[in-house]
């Protein structure tokens, strides 16, 4: 049997990521660090649906419902008559967030109703043949909270839920909020409940593969270097604990 190997120069290893296009099953967790980034980010997310006649959802705190439908206005969007026709919902992320909670921890039956009602609201008034996609930060708002385990959950019930409906989802959080070692574990269980990841514009809107490679080599590097000192820590805190024995 024959190989075929690939030349070397032919692999992207950075290849420019298409950030807005949709997967009608996919589940998406979009990292970012400023707002401005963020609305306009999504806002260019949910034009693409809006502007095919398909249903849109928006699930956000009140400066970035505003920042969306300010951004969505300027790529020449009709949000006011979207709502109108139903096809375009914007709604509290706290506010929503509460219709289906239950004693701290999202609940599965009250989760479905919300929101899989919601979503069937908006592909009946977009017609038969209709797409919805949702931009959601209930997530990212039980993690700032310190619920941790609820915004894992939430990110599962969203999973179960596009078993049964289609949807493009996609989901948000501040990079602000992973700032410390502790994080690393449940940082990483939210990446895994997405079938895609979006770094923060730090490594999105480097425009050249050779600058995200470099950016991904900084970071590397960075990431050895306080592996590094975790260990020298752990050994100066054993050498201490050792002489602090000796002396008692």
């Amino acid at each position: 049997m024959s190989t075929i190997e690939t030349p070397q120069s032919a692999i992207s290893f950075a290849p420019p990521p298409q950030w807005h296009d949709h997967d009608y099953h996919g589940h998406v967790v979009q990292f970012y660090s400023e707002d401005e980034f963020l609305v306009d980010a999504i806002s260019r997310f949910l034009g693409v649906s809006l502007a095919a006649g398909d249903a849109a959802i928006v699930l956000a705190t009140k400066t970035h419902r505003e920042g969306i439908a300010r951004k969505l206005k300027e790529r020449g969007l009709d949000v006011t008559s979207s709502e109108l026709k139903g096809r375009y919902f914007a709604l509290d992320a706290a506010e929503t967030l509460s219709l289906f909670m239950l004693d701290g921890v999202p609940d599965v039956v009250r989760f479905r109703a919300v929101i899989g009602g919601v979503l069937e609201q908006a592909k009946a008034a977009a017609g038969d043949r209709a797409r919805a996609t949702v931009f959601g930060e209930m997530v990212a708002l039980l993690w700032a909270a310190g619920k941790r385990d609820a915004a894992i959950r939430l990110e599962e019930l969203w999973n179960d839920l596009a078993q049964t409906h289609a949807f493009s989802l996609r989901c948000a959080y501040p990079m602000a909020d992973f700032h410390r070692e502790e994080h690393s574990a449940a940082f990483r269980a939210i990446c895994e409940q997405h079938s895609g990841v979006i770094p923060g514009e730090s490594y999105t809107s480097l425009a050249s593969e050779a600058e995200r490679l470099r950016n991904i080599t900084y970071l590397q590097q960075k990431a050895q270097a306080l592996e590094t000192e975790r260990a020298e820590r752990k050994l100066i805190q054993r050498s201490l604990q050792r002489r602090e024995a000796e002396f008692s």
